[in-house]
C-alpha cells in the first residue's frame, strides 16, 4: 500500500502555526494519521480536507472561484463525507 506508507504532508509545527493564527480550513494532506488530525479537528475545531479532485480547475486554470463546502455534522470524529464545489 504505497499510498499509505510513510508519513507526507503537514506535522505537529505547521498544526500549531495554524491553530495559533486561527486558521479555520485547511486543505492538505497530513504526517501523523492520527495526532495532527485529532489536534486540529477535535481539540480546535478546525476543518481538514483531503484528496479534493482540482484537476479539471488546474487543466482550465481557474484560479478563482467561489468555495462552497458541506459537510456531515459530527462530534470528536477525525472524518466525515464532504461535498465541496468550485462556483466559477
Amino acid at each position: 500500500m504505497r499510498f499509505v506508507s510513510g508519513e507526507p504532508g503537514v506535522g505537529m509545527d505547521a498544526a500549531e502555526w495554524v491553530v495559533a493564527r486561527r486558521v479555520a480550513l485547511t486543505g492538505a494532506d497530513l504526517a501523523r494519521r492520527f495526532l495532527v488530525p485529532q489536534t486540529l479537528n477535535v481539540r480546535h475545531g478546525l476543518f481538514i480536507m483531503e484528496n479534493l479532485a482540482t484537476e479539471m480547475l488546474a487543466r482550465a486554470r481557474v484560479y478563482e472561484f467561489m468555495f462552497v463546502l458541506t459537510r456531515q455534522k459530527t462530534r470528536g470524529s477525525t472524518a466525515a463525507m464532504i461535498a465541496p464545489a468550485a462556483v466559477t
